[in-house]
C-alpha cells in the first residue's frame, strides 16, 4: 500500500456518455476459491495484498474521486496523490467450511457471515466519500478455501474492465508466489488502455441513425430526466433504491444444460423459413429469456395478449416507424460491448465502460406467442438483427446523443420508469471469469448477488470443462413466480439455486 501511495500520480480522468449513464450503480461478483490441500497455505494473505496494491498502480482510476457537474455531462475522476481516496481492501476469517458452500451449490444463503451482501447502488465509504472499489476476502474454515467480494463502481468500468484488472492482479500474485519480488518484470498489462480518448479517437467521422426504438428511449427530455441528472451518483442511487424498494425482487441461477441448447437450435433451423438464418447461443437464450420474462410480466397465457396492453397515455409519436404504439410492442435493452465492433483491435484491451443499451422492440405478437421453435427463432433474429446493426457509424450516433445534454445519459431510465414490463439482458458468457487464477487455481464459482435491480438478466459461462450456461434472473416476486411455472422454460433449464 506504502508504494502505492508512494508512485501514484495526480491526474483526471475523462469519463464519457458510456460511464455515466450506470454511473448510479456498482458491479459485484462473488469468487469462489477451494483449496484442495489444506496442509498447504492457500493465497497467502499478505502476497494477494500485496500483488492487489501493485495492481493498483496501473488502474488507479480506483483510487480516485467522483465528480459530475453540470447536470452530469461534464464527469471526472481525479486522482490526488496527496489526497488518496484509498478504496476498501478488508480480509475477514469466517467459521463457515467451504464444503458446506459447495453443498449448497453456492447459494447466496450459504455465503460466509462476515462478507457484504451489497445491493446495486453506489455508495459513500465511512470517511463520506464515494468508494468506487470495495474489496472483501473471507478466509474460510480451516484453510478450505476463499470468497473474494469484487465490488467495483459501474462508472469507472463495466465487467469488461473489472476482469481484466482482476486478470492483472492474479499475474501479479502469481509471480510473487513463485518469488519473483519485482512482480513488473512479468506484467504484460502496459497495453491496457484506460483513457477514454482510445474510445473517442476510435470513432468513425461519419454517424449512421439509430433504429427508432434506441433514439425515441435515449432522445427523449423529460422532467424525471433532467431531475436525476441534477443529482449526486450517491443520491441518485438511493433513490432508484427506495423506488425499486416498491418491486421487490426476487432471483436466482438457473442451468441451461448444453444438450438442451443443442436440441433448440436444431429444432430452430429446422421450423426457420430463413434457411440463410445464421442465430449465435447468445441470440436463441436471450430471446428465450425476453419470452419468458415478458409472457411471465402479463401473468397471461401467450394466447391472451388483450389486456398485456401498459397504459394509453404512453403513446409512440404518430410519426413512429413501429406498428401503430408501443401497445403492440416490448421494449427490451440489450447491452452489447462496442469494444469489437469499432474496427479497432486495440480496443479489445480498453478497459473503460464499453457497453451501449441498445433497445429491442418485440412485435406483441412474437414475443407473445406460445414458446414453439418457429416463434423462438423468430425473436431469435430480431435480436440478431438488432444487434448487426450497431457498426461504427452507430456507435458514434450513440455516442454523440449521449454526450449532447446534461440529462443524456438519465434519458433511458427516465423512459423505462413508464416502461411496467421493462427488461435488460446482459451477456457476460465469453468474459474469462473462471481464468482469474492467484496461483492456486481458478475460482470453482462465480456469481453476482442475490439483490441487484429488478428487470435484469446476465447470461454467465460456466465454469472450465463444462459447456453449459448459467442465467442469472432478477424479476419482481410475482413475475419470479411465474416465470418458475413457465413450461417452456422448465423443460428446457435447471434450477441451481
Amino acid at each position: 500500500m506504502e508504494k502505492f501511495k508512494l508512485t501514484v500520480e495526480s491526474q483526471t480522468f475523462a469519463l464519457g456518455c458510456l460511464d455515466t449513464h450506470p454511473s448510479y450503480c456498482t458491479t459485484p461478483l462473488y469468487f469462489f476459491y477451494k483449496n484442495g490441500n489444506t496442509e498447504c497455505q492457500f493465497m497467502p494473505p499478505d502476497l494477494l495484498k500485496d500483488s492487489f496494491f501493485e495492481a493498483l498502480r496501473m488502474f488507479p482510476i480506483l483510487a480516485g474521486c467522483l465528480h459530475m457537474k453540470n447536470g452530469g455531462i461534464d464527469a471526472s475522476v481525479n486522482v490526488d496523490r496527496n489526497n488518496i481516496n484509498m478504496l476498501v481492501y478488508c480480509e475477514y476469517d469466517s467459521d463457515t467450511h467451504f464444503d458446506n458452500i459447495e453443498a449448497a451449490n453456492f447459494s447466496w444463503d450459504a455465503l460466509p457471515k462476515e462478507i457484504s451482501k451489497p445491493g446495486f447502488v453506489l455508495r459513500k465509504g465511512k470517511d463520506n466519500i464515494i468508494k468506487l472499489a470495495e474489496i472483501e476476502i473471507a478466509r474460510l474454515q480451516d484453510n478450505s478455501g476463499l470468497v473474494i467480494l469484487v465490488n467495483i463502481a459501474h462508472v469507472v468500468m463495466d465487467v469488461n474492465g473489472i476482469v481484466k484488472f482482476l486478470h492483472h492482479w492474479a499475474q501479479l500474485c502469481r509471480q510473487m508466489i513463485l518469488g519473483n519480488i519485482d512482480a513488473e518484470s512479468a506484467d504484460q498489462s502496459s497495453a491496457l488502455l484506460h483513457s477514454r480518448e482510445h474510445l473517442y479517437n476510435s470513432l468513425p467521422e461519419q454517424s449512421q441513425p439509430l433504429d427508432y426504438a434506441t433514439n425515441i428511449t435515449h432522445n427523449k427530455k423529460s422532467i424525471i430526466s433532467t431531475s436525476f441528472a441534477r443529482l449526486s451518483p450517491e443520491t441518485r442511487g438511493k433513490v432508484i433504491g427506495i423506488m425499486t424498494s416498491f418491486f421487490p425482487a426476487d432471483s436466482h441461477m438457473f442451468r441451461l444444460p448444453f444438450q438442451n441448447l443443442v436440441a433448440i437450435k436444431e429444432a430452430i433451423s429446422s421450423a426457420s423459413a430463413e434457411k440463410s438464418c445464421h442465430v449465435s447461443d447468445n441470440d436463441i437464450i436471450t430471446a428465450l429469456l425476453c419470452m419468458v420474462v415478458i409472457q411471465s410480466n402479463s401473468g397471461h397465457s401467450p394466447t391472451q395478449t388483450r389486456d398485456l396492453e401498459p397504459s394509453s397515455r404512453f403513446k409512440w409519436p404518430s410519426n413512429t416507424k413501429l406498428e401503430d404504439s408501443i401497445d403492440n410492442h416490448r421494449l427490451v435493452t440489450i447491452a452489447v460491448d462496442c469494444r469489437y465492433r469499432l474496427g479497432n483491435p486495440n480496443m479489445s484491451t480498453y478497459t473503460g465502460n464499453g457497453i451501449l443499451s441498445h433497445v429491442l422492440a418485440f412485435p406483441l405478437r412474437d414475443i407473445c406467442a406460445k414458446i414453439e421453435p418457429a416463434s423462438l427463432a423468430s425473436c431469435a433474429m430480431q435480436v440478431r438483427q438488432g444487434v448487426d446493426r450497431i457498426s461504427p457509424q452507430y456507435i458514434r450516433e450513440f455516442i454523440q446523443l449521449g454526450d449532447s445534454a446534461p440529462d443524456s445519459f438519465q434519458r433511458l431510465m427516465a423512459y423505462m420508469i413508464h416502461v411496467p414490463t421493462r427488461f435488460c439482458v446482459s451477456s457476460q458468457a465469453r468474459i474469462d471469469y473462471y481464468g482469474v487464477d492467484f496461483g492456486n487455481g481458478p475460482p470453482v464459482w462465480v456469481s453476482p448477488p442475490k439483490t441487484y435491480v429488478p428487470g435484469y438478466s446476465s447470461i454467465l459461462p460456466a465454469p472450465a470443462s463444462c459447456k453449459d450456461f448459467y442465467i442469472y434472473l432478477s424479476v419482481k416476486n410475482n413475475v419470479m413466480t411465474r416465470v418458475l411455472s413457465h413450461p417452456f422454460w422448465n423443460d428446457m433449464t435447471e434450477l441451481v439455486y
